[in-house]
């Protein structure tokens, strides 16, 4: 039995680990009384939610990317924080601060969080396309 179901679980690890670096794959970490969201995670609605939600950006080219961030929320705090591989914070965007420009190379690797802090109501992030 153990035999079979080790090697079965490395190569699932494995899959996982190689979507979510490639940026195919989603973690999600939250609580919430409601939470309906996108496949990509750039838009949901919300209830009660408390957690993050990470995904993996790899550009295929260099250039600046334009993210716009547009939260509706009654109660709690939504934002989005944009990381290095270095783990640098890049880009936060909030209520208050709704858009960022932040200039991307290739083939780096930078993760997208988005954080809820008690939060009810909706958000959307929008990526424009690299320019130079």
């Amino acid at each position: 039995m153990w035999e079979i179901s080790v090697p079965v679980g490395i190569v699932i690890c494995v899959t996982v680990y190689l979507l979510y670096t490639n940026g195919y794959l989603t973690i999600s970490a939250k609580r919430a009384l409601l939470y309906v969201g996108s496949l990509k995670g750039d838009r949901a609605r919300f209830s009660s939610c408390t957690g993050y939600i990470k995904r993996v950006i790899r550009p295929k080219e260099s250039g600046t990317r334009h993210f716009s961030f547009t939260a509706q929320t009654s109660s709690g705090e939504v934002w989005a924080e944009l990381f290095d591989e270095e783990k640098q914070r890049l880009m936060h965007l909030d209520r208050d601060d709704q858009h960022a420009a932040v200039f991307l190379t290739a083939p780096g690797r930078y993760v997208l969080v988005i954080r809820f802090k008690r939060a009810t109501g909706t958000y959307s992030l929008e990526q424009g396309t690299p320019s130079f």
